[in-house]
């Protein structure tokens, strides 16, 4: 007999026992490509949270840290040659100096940094403030104040020799007023921040309430007070209130009693 011609048929016939044999599915590459789309989207997945994997070492760190320890140590020599800057004979020099210091102080936290070149950085500073002028001086006081802001309480044995050379600038009628009024601000600050001594923050008060003093007038009649005069008032009374901020009561209220009504006066002509 001949044969059944259908059973040649793709997907049709039988099976010896007589059951039907179902056609096979063969998609056009629907389910291939999904599974494709899936393993690729896994794949980028995990490639792409690589970075966060624990241990993962990647370039781009690597290459943070490095750029982060050349900074580090630019910023190391830029120091360095400012702190040799301040023993400069010309004024120029010594000025720019001190302003390097400053931009970098008031950019940069580096204690670490400073707490072994604080000798040399408060001796290099100091003898601008003494020998300088002008603006020369009231960079040197904002350093200072700065250096405090930077080491806090570790900066306590450089405002021991600070402080009378600060009094004695702030005080003295020749120098400019942009100087001492800077020279105000930094006793005020360097108190704050790294002095524990109650009678070397009284002391300080009194010559801050010694300055703005010399805005009170006798009278109603009396003249109004100079721009400079007043300029250097503000910035003594703006430090004689920071220190009132840690002074224990008795001696806020003392304080109030002594000069309220003064500076009531004084207020108005400023």
């Amino acid at each position: 007999m001949p044969k059944n011609k259908n059973s040649k048929k793709r997907g049709g016939g039988k099976t010896p026992d007589g059951a039907a044999v179902l056609p096979l599915a063969h998609p056009k590459g629907g389910d291939d490509d999904n599974e494709s789309v899936t393993d690729k989207w896994s794949t980028q997945s995990v490639l792409s949270n690589d970075s966060s994997l624990p241990g993962s070492d990647s370039a781009a760190n690597v290459e943070d840290d490095s750029e982060g320890a050349t900074e580090q140590e630019n910023f190391e020599d830029h120091f360095s040659e400012f702190l040799d800057g301040l023993l400069q004979k010309s004024v120029k020099s010594r000025v720019t100096a001190l302003q390097g210091i400053q931009n970098a102080l008031q950019k940069k936290y580096v204690a670490e940094f400073l707490t072994n070149r604080k000798e040399t950085l408060a001796d290099g500073v100091l003898r601008c403030l003494r020998k300088g002028k002008g603006d020369e001086q009231a960079l040197a006081a904002t350093c200072l104040s700065l250096v405090a802001v930077q080491l806090g309480t570790e900066a306590q044995s450089m405002f021991t020799v600070a402080q009378p050379v600060l009094t004695s600038v702030m005080t003295d009628n020749a120098t400019h007023y942009k100087a001492r009024g800077a020279c105000a601000t930094s006793l005020a600050t360097c108190c704050l921040l790294c002095c524990d001594d109650l009678e070397k923050i009284k002391s300080v008060t009194k010559a801050l309430e010694d300055i703005f003093g010399l805005g009170y007038g006798k009278g109603e009649n009396s003249p109004t007070v100079p721009p400079e005069l007043s300029w250097l008032i503000a910035q003594a009374l703006s430090a004689w209130c920071l220190l009132l901020t840690v002074a224990p009561q008795y001696e806020v209220q003392t304080h109030i009693n002594n000069h309220l009504g003064p500076l009531q006066d004084l207020l108005k002509k400023l």
